[in-house]
């Protein structure tokens, strides 16, 4: 498929596992979402769906209350399994737990306190409301419990076995889907939707534990040898990339509050169709290369000239396989769309729906080709630069949409979409100019075949380090 390249020789067995198994769980994932929308719209209608929308859009700021510290943990366990120490993975995993309760109870607290202001903000009164405020607290305690679980996936993941974690995420979506279905049935609403994400995440929860366990062969925390400095070295990789969280974060919220102000509650679940269907298609492959990460992590310390020219072959195939297997799917997707809408949705498809479709799917590819060297750098500790990518991508998303209102005082589900893909593209540009500044540093003089393992020491500058 892709010549002049084998897998095998880049990836250890179970990093193609990891690769194989991202990519199994995001067709299962998109199975799952070609479900879950007609059978929400068919027992909430466009409005009540809206409300569910809306409050997992104060789910997905109050996910900010974990200072960014996931992508850490997998970096840091990555590293200390490379070196075998287990002690070193509990610590993390420990520290984390303590970091993460007490950032969920802050945003316990907060989102309490702000229950009755946070409907009026996406311009919802009345009993729709009062409904919203009602859930709140408990959208809230979810959040907190959220923060528990993904930390210890990202244990999984720095631990090598993105697979299990790929396979525990997809189970517990289907048990979401399930209980909600069920829920839904009986005429419990929105709250039923709720309860069934939060029997899901339980689910996940217990798995994760088990074989958290098993790999480890030891209890999961050490209270004894939790340390401020383990906790430093999370926040000082995590504050970039709970930075870059922020603006990807309030991407999707900005859109959502300013389409439900100008066009309405039920505008949410079409801008909803539109972008999370495009960043399903893009998930396919990548899930995927989400594994080069922690892997890179491990073999990259201490830094050598093979796993610079690993990164070099990294790279380059990543945007191959892009190229071969994305752009006909994209190029299919999108010549289609209105008809695979129509097909998919039936009686609840709207008009709207195919341009804004087709503009997500356009900004989505172009987002996917920034994929392989952003994995890259944030494996290389390149926090900084990924925090940018974000800034730029979320920045001039939301510029463009906050234009378009400034003009012409009226804003469009398609107008909102156009702003991503500009965000999205100016983002995956500055990912490969990085990259391109970069590339003098992975091929490096040749040196003698007696000297091969030999860290590289001729980079104007440390190429992995924890940036500040």
């Amino acid at each position: 498929m892709i010549k002049n390249f084998k897998w095998g020789e880049l990836f250890a067995s179970q990093l193609r596992r990891n690769i194989a198994s991202g990519i199994g769980a995001a067709m299962l994932n998109i199975l799952i979402g070609l479900a879950s929308y007609p059978m929400y719209l068919h027992f909430l209608g466009y409005e009540k769906y809206g409300i569910w929308l809306a409050l997992c859009t104060v789910l997905t700021f109050a996910q900010m209350g974990n200072f960014g510290i996931n992508p850490a943990v997998s970096k840091l366990v990555a590293e200390a399994h490379g070196r075998n120490d287990t002690v070193a993975v509990r610590r993390c995993l420990t520290t984390a737990w303590l970091a993460v309760g007490v950032g969920g109870g802050a945003v316990f607290c907060v989102v309490i306190a702000l229950r009755q202001y946070i409907p009026h903000l996406f311009g919802v009164s009345g009993p729709n409301g009062q409904l919203m405020s009602s859930l709140l607290p408990y959208v809230a305690l979810f959040s907190a419990g959220v923060f528990i679980v993904e930390t210890l996936n990202a244990v999984l993941v720095g631990l090598g076995r993105m697979d299990l974690e790929s396979y525990f995420r997809i189970f517990s979506q289907a048990v979401a889907l399930i209980c909600s279905a069920v829920l839904l049935a009986k005429g419990h609403g929105v709250a039923g939707v709720l309860l069934g994400n939060a029997i899901a995440y339980v689910a996940m929860l217990v798995l994760s534990v088990v074989a958290t366990r098993r790999i480890l062969r030891s209890r999961l925390l050490t209270l004894s040898s939790c340390n401020f400095s383990e906790l430093s070295k999370m926040l000082r990789f995590g504050g970039w990339v709970f930075g870059a969280a922020v603006m990807n974060m309030a991407m999707s919220p900005f859109n959502r509050v300013v389409l439900s102000r100008y066009v309405g509650i039920g505008a949410l679940p079409i801008y909803e169709i539109a972008y999370g269907s495009a960043m399903k298609v893009r998930s396919l492959l990548e899930s995927g290369l989400r594994a080069m990460m922690p892997e890179i992590s491990r073999i990259g310390s201490p830094l050598t000239q093979d796993t610079l020219r690993r990164v070099v072959a990294l790279q380059g195939s990543g945007l191959r396989l892009i190229s071969r297997l994305g752009a006909p799917l994209y190029a299919a997707v999108i010549l289609l769309a209105t008809q695979l809408l129509q097909i998919w949705l039936r009686n609840q498809f709207q008009a709207a729906l195919p341009l804004a479709f087709r503009i997500m799917l356009l900004g989505s590819f172009l987002s996917l080709i920034g994929v392989p060297g952003y994995y890259i750098l944030m494996g290389l500790g390149r926090a900084r630069t990924c925090f940018f990518t974000a800034v730029i991508q979320g920045g001039f998303s939301m510029i463009s949409v906050g234009f378009v209102v400034l003009l012409t005082g009226a804003i469009s589900v398609a107008d909102v979409a156009l702003g991503a893909l500009v965000g999205m593209g100016l983002s995956s540009a500055f990912v490969l100019w990085r990259i391109a500044r970069l590339t003098p540093a992975y091929n490096p003089p040749r040196i003698p075949a007696s000297g091969g393992g030999v860290p590289f020491q001729a980079l104007p500058e440390p190429v992995v380090r924890v940036e500040n």
